[in-house]
């Protein structure tokens, strides 16, 4: 083996250690992160579920609205534009996204003529579920490429958040997991939350994590807001602190830091 080739291959076994490293410590600032949420059942819905909770959703409004049912599905379809959109330039700038979503589900049985004999799933009779899964960059031929651990369809995913409510939480790693450890973690935080088939972003944030486990923020147009999953478990921020600094039911004030 030539020299150049034994420094290419070097090269290449110093940016996997690097980025496994920066990898396992990403993983253990969002396992902190995801700490502070309220525990509720993950799901993990097929596309023929979604598809039968968005055509049963809507089925039940052309009984509530008449014709109005194709307003409420025009303001979903356009909202969830918006919400792929919106996901799509967090996680295309990123090489890492962990995404999570709450679907404020209802139940939308209701007494028809039509035969309605398709069963929902189980957990679709009421309540809010959650759904987490991970967006990665990977190189593919002389492109960018990103791979989504969701299987099912993220626009139909999209028009049942825009039709039933709920939240949309992306938290990218921004910057390369390759660089060097000492150069810290670039992270971020963007929230959207989702009513009325209307959307409205809730924060955009950004934090370096040191090397030594401190968190600068970069960005915080909201320091105040707490997301959803947050608020239902209780976590609540002291007088003139931040997000950061919120602190845990029953317990001391917590940061968010590792």
């Amino acid at each position: 083996m030539s020299e150049p080739q034994r420094a290419r291959k070097q090269a290449v076994r110093d940016r996997m250690t690097r980025t496994g490293e920066k990898y396992t410590a990403a993983n253990a600032f969002l396992a902190t992160q995801h700490a502070r949420a309220a525990q509720i059942g993950k799901v993990e819905p097929t596309d023929a579920e979604l598809n039968l909770l968005i055509s049963e959703y809507l089925h039940l409004q052309s009984h509530r609205r008449g014709n109005g049912w194709t307003d409420v599905d025009r303001a979903a379809f356009n909202t969830s534009q918006v919400l792929l959109s919106e996901l799509e330039a967090v996680f295309t700038a990123a090489d890492l996204t962990s995404v999570s979503v709450r679907l404020h589900l209802i139940d939308t049985a209701h007494a028809c003529s039509e035969d309605r004999s398709q069963e929902l799933p189980p957990y679709a009779y009421g309540g809010p579920v959650d759904l987490q899964f991970m967006i990665h960059r990977h190189d593919q031929g002389a492109g960018t490429a990103f791979g989504c651990e969701f299987t099912a369809g993220l626009d139909r995913l999209m028009i049942a958040l825009s039709l039933f409510g709920g939240a949309l939480k992306a938290e990218p790693v921004i910057e390369s997991l390759a660089a060097p450890v000492e150069a810290g973690i670039r992270m971020g935080e963007t929230v959207w939350e989702v009513a009325d088939q209307s959307v409205a972003a809730r924060c955009r944030r950004a934090w370096t994590v040191a090397s030594e486990g401190e968190v600068v923020i970069e960005v915080d147009d909201n320091p105040q807001y707490l997301n959803p999953w947050e608020r239902e478990a209780g976590w609540v921020i002291p007088p003139g602190r931040t997000w950061i600094d919120a602190q845990e039911p029953g317990g001391p004030p917590a940061s968010a830091t590792p």
